[in-house]
């Protein structure tokens, strides 16, 4: 039995005309500036919020786990946050 394999083209899912995404360089490896979700973060919540880190470009919020339900209910609930993950 002969197998035959249809050859494929990869295409994009970007727009027509649209410029494809790039990679950040030179990102220091801890600093930098927070997501402001982290600040919206502080403002919303203030002591849940126990730590703020940046390392390469990515932000990392560490809070409360007593408190993690409203927080993540309030990110995804949340028009200027919307996080839908």
């Amino acid at each position: 039995m002969a197998v035959t394999y249809r050859p494929y083209t990869v295409g994009s899912a970007l727009p027509p005309g649209s410029a494809a995404p790039s990679t950040p360089v030179a990102l220091p490896h801890r600093g930098g500036e927070p997501n402001p979700s982290a600040a919206a973060l502080r403002a919303q919540f203030g002591d849940v919020v126990q730590r703020v880190d940046v390392v390469w470009g990515e932000t990392s919020v560490q809070i409360d786990p007593a408190r993690a339900l409203d927080v993540v209910r309030w990110l995804h609930e949340d028009a200027t946050q919307r996080y839908d993950m």
